[in-house]
C-alpha cells in the first residue's frame, strides 16, 4: 500500500460511517449467499482491537446475527473465482454467522452458528460502498444447539401413535423419551431409553434404545414399530441445505442442549477461495 493509499483508507475509515460500511457490506455478502430476502432482519457487529486499526482494514471479530430462518428455502452460494480487484486487502480474524431459532420441516433448530476463521476481503471495494468481496477464507466449523422440549414437540407433532412426549437429557449421550401409546382411556406409557447420535447419511437419532411399554419390556416387532415413530430425531434429507452445513462430529449436551460440533461447509461467500 503506497502512502496516498495509505492516507485515503485513513480517512475514509477513520471515522464512525467506515464501521457501518463494513458491516453493511457482511450484511449483504451474507444475504446475497444465502438467497435471503430484503425483510430478512440481518444484525452485524464488529469488534476492533482498536479504532486504528481499521485504517489498515483490520477486523478482530464480527457477528451476524438473524431470527427466525426457514432453512428450506436457503441456497447454497454458487461459488466463482476470488476477487482480483484492487491491491488493498482486510482481514476479519473470525466471523461468526448465527441463525436463531432456524426451522426445518417443522422442526426448530435454537442455535445454527458458523465460525469462520480468517477471512481476507477486497479493502479497496468496501471502502467505496461496493459490499465484502471475500478473496479467502479458512476452515468452518459449525455448532447446532437444540433445545429438548422442541425434540419433544416435533415428535409429539408427526407421530401417529405417541403423545404426551417428554425428551430427557441423561448422562453419558444417553436420552430418555417418555410418552403415550394412543389416545383416551387406554393409553399406556412407554419409556425408550438409547445414545443420541449423528448417522451418516440419515440425520440423528437414538440408538441402542431399550423399550419399556407399560412398565415391561416389549417384543422386537414393537419396538422397532416404536423407534420408526422417533427416529430420526432430526432427517437430513440429501441435497438440502442443512444436510450440507451440519456437521458429522459428535452429540453432546451442553446447559441443557444438545450440541452437535465439527467441521462444516462454508455456504456463505461465493467469490472465497477456502482453505
Amino acid at each position: 500500500m503506497n502512502l496516498a493509499a495509505a492516507l485515503l483508507v485513513g480517512y475514509l475509515l477513520g471515522s464512525g460511517a467506515a464501521v457501518d460500511m463494513v458491516e453493511q457490506g457482511i450484511t449483504e455478502s451474507v444475504r446475497d449467499s444465502l438467497g435471503l430476502p430484503p425483510e430478512c432482519k440481518i444484525v452485524t457487529t464488529v469488534h476492533l482491537n482498536s479504532r486504528g486499526s481499521l485504517a489498515t482494514g483490520m477486523v478482530e471479530v464480527a457477528e451476524v446475527d438473524m431470527d427466525g430462518a426457514d432453512l428450506d428455502s436457503l441456497q447454497w452460494a454458487s461459488g466463482g473465482a476470488p476477487s482480483a480487484e484492487g491491491n488493498l486487502r482486510g482481514r476479519i480474524g473470525e466471523v461468526r454467522v448465527t441463525l436463531h431459532w432456524a426451522v426445518t420441516e417443522g422442526f426448530v433448530i435454537e442455535r445454527l452458528t458458523f465460525l469462520i476463521e480468517g477471512v481476507e476481503y477486497n479493502l479497496g471495494k468496501i471502502m467505496v460502498g461496493g459490499g465484502l468481496s471475500v478473496t479467502s477464507a479458512g476452515a468452518c466449523r459449525t455448532e447446532v444447539a437444540v433445545d429438548p422440549r422442541e425434540v419433544a414437540e416435533y415428535i409429539d407433532g408427526r407421530s401417529r401413535m405417541l403423545n404426551e412426549v417428554k425428551f430427557l437429557l441423561l448422562e453419558d449421550g444417553e436420552v430418555m423419551l417418555q410418552g403415550r401409546v394412543g389416545a383416551g382411556r387406554v393409553s399406556p406409557s412407554v419409556e425408550v431409553r438409547g445414545r443420541l447420535e449423528m448417522v451418516d447419511g440419515v440425520g440423528m437419532e437414538v440408538t441402542d434404545a431399550t423399550l419399556r411399554f407399560g412398565g415391561v419390556p416389549v417384543p422386537g416387532f414393537v419396538a422397532r414399530r416404536i423407534m420408526t415413530e422417533i427416529n430420526p430425531v432430526l432427517g437430513l434429507e440429501k441435497g438440502s441445505f442443512l444436510a450440507g452445513v451440519l456437521p458429522a462430529g459428535s452429540v453432546g449436551f451442553e446447559d441443557g442442549r444438545i450440541v452437535i460440533k465439527g467441521e462444516g461447509a462454508l455456504p456463505f461467500f461465493a467469490a472465497a477461495a477456502t482453505g
